[in-house]
């Protein structure tokens, strides 16, 4: 699955930058751009998540406030 997600990555890369004419990135830097994207994303989206959660249900009042 890390190797079709590297791939999707890597499409997506030189799609924008055959529209924006740049040169591509070296192998190493993406490597690296590439596996700190997939190690980080999840935990921010995570984060987000739970974020945005905790601000709907305080909203709405399912958590009460302590004294």
């Amino acid at each position: 699955m890390s190797i079709t997600a590297f791939m999707l990555m890597h499409t997506i890369e030189r799609a924008f930058n055959h529209v924006w004419q740049v040169k591509p990135r070296p192998f190493l830097a993406r490597l690296k751009l590439y596996t700190l994207a997939m190690l980080v994303w999840p935990f921010v989206l995570a984060a987000v998540a739970t974020a945005i959660s905790f601000a709907v249900t305080t909203s709405l009042g399912f958590i009460e406030e302590v004294p």
